[in-house]
């Protein structure tokens, strides 16, 4: 079974695609936003369907460019009443562009699409290597790489994220953060803290050296978990 978000902030448009999803086997509603902002925060939480149907005309975030920080990783249909957007969306490969108001024959023939290029394999997979935070600025949008993340810390309801000359910081809860992370790759040790083990400098006690120079105390509670996950990685001298 498949899964799409549909982000359009006209009722009576999500209202019809709403009815074609749920008259269409093989695929089924994820969630439904009028804010782009709000269906990416969902993105950046780890929620990612299969598909997303966009309208190009919102405010705060167009379709266009909402498109454009995830089609690595998830497949765009355009459903918009503006046809003039079309060789942009096929540019950043969109699977489909239809101009509303959409018969029920268009719209399964882009559904077809997708199921095409999903058994074909061509389409990118849920894995990627960044998510996007928003900035101070209105609209703005900053892409984050998994990479770059030395550590992240809950305070006051926001989940801070240090990189080596940066911090931004989410409106979400520490779980949900760590849902939206690579967990090869990243450590809970504290109830306030996730650290990327990759920017490890040292480990003495209860304590865990980053890379910026900062300490970051191992709780109680995950010492036993943060210490056989360290085991894996040290490397053990042969003499005797």
């Amino acid at each position: 079974m498949s899964t799409c978000f549909i982000v359009d902030n006209e009722p009576f448009a999500v209202e019809i695609l709403a009815s074609y999803v749920m008259d269409t086997p093989g695929i089924e509603v994820l969630g439904i936003f009028e804010d782009p902002l709000l269906a990416l925060e969902q993105i950046n939480a780890g929620i990612v369907p299969d598909l997303i149907f966009l309208d190009i005309d919102m405010p705060k975030l167009s379709g266009v460019k909402m498109a454009e920080l995830i089609i690595d990783q998830i497949a765009v249909i355009f459903t918009t009443a503006y046809p003039e957007y079309a060789a942009r969306a096929f540019d950043i490969k969109a699977i489909d562009y239809l101009l509303k108001p959409i018969p029920y024959e268009r719209f399964l023939q882009g559904v077809g699409k997708f199921e095409q290029l999903k058994r074909s394999g061509t389409r990118p997979s849920a894995g990627r290597n960044c998510f996007y935070v928003q900035s101070g600025a209105k609209g703005k949008l900053v892409r984050v790489k998994f990479d770059d993340i030395i550590y992240a810390e809950m305070a006051q309801r926001y989940v801070h994220i240090h990189l080596a000359q940066q911090e931004y910081k989410c409106f979400m809860s520490m779980e949900n953060f760590q849902k939206a992370l690579p967990q090869e790759q990243f450590l809970r040790v504290h109830q306030s803290f996730i650290i990327n083990r990759d920017r490890i400098v040292s480990v003495e006690k209860n304590r865990v050296n980053m890379e910026n120079k900062r300490t970051v105390v191992i709780g109680e509670s995950y010492r036993q978990g943060f210490m056989e996950e360290l085991k894996k990685m040290v490397i053990k001298s042969r003499r005797r």
